[in-house]
Formats: structure tokens, sequence, C-alpha cells
């Protein structure tokens, strides 16, 4: 166990529409969880949830902008 976990503080899970949109369903919300996350402040490696179908990514930034690395989308097949 953690000393974070220890002493009560986990990750924290804010909401944010300012990131990229889902490719799989193009919503425009992202839960990011993290253990420094603010609405403002994303790092990488935190994880990012679309708020509307669950497609999960990672969260990579450059130290000025943060962006989503989303998981590849698996196409349908119409056989």
């Amino acid at each position: 166990m953690s000393i974070r976990t220890e002493h009560g503080y986990g990750p924290l899970t804010v909401t944010v529409g300012w990131l990229d949109n889902c490719p799989n369903c193009n919503n425009d919300k992202v839960s990011v969880t993290g253990w420094s996350v603010s609405p403002d402040t994303l790092w990488a490696g935190d994880e990012a949830v679309c708020t509307k179908c669950g497609h999960k990514g990672e969260i990579d930034a450059d130290g000025e902008n943060a962006w989503v690395e989303w998981d590849g989308v698996k196409e349908s097949s119409h056989d």
C-alpha cells in the first residue's frame, strides 16, 4: 500500500470539455483521473475516459498543452 493510500489520499477525477473529442462517438467531455489533476492542469499518463461511451485513452502533455492519445477504435464488420 502506498503512503498516499494509507493516509486517505487517492487519485482525483475531473471532467473537462477542452480536450480532443472522442474518436468513437465525437463526445467532447472527458473524465480524467490522476494524482494531481485539476480542471486546468492535466499530466502525461493520466487516464482519460469518454463520459458518453466509455472509450479510453491516456493524457499526453508537453508542459504547456495536454491532449488525449485515444485507444484505437474497433471497426464493426458488416459481413
